[in-house]
């Protein structure tokens, strides 16, 4: 018998759009996606730490 799987839906990576400077920047869904892009503003070092 063989095993049934489902195709991995970021075997051609992760969409480009919106990415930044900002690690993690950008789209999260899938390369060639269709529809809205749901972007992300990644890791933004926004705060100040006294050390």
């Amino acid at each position: 018998m063989t095993e049934q799987t489902t195709p991995d839906p970021y075997a051609d990576g992760v969409c480009t759009f919106g990415e930044g400077a900002a690690p993690g920047s950008g789209c999260i869904r899938p390369a060639g996606h269709t529809g809205a892009h749901y972007v992300t503003p990644g890791d933004v070092d926004d705060e100040e730490w006294d050390l």
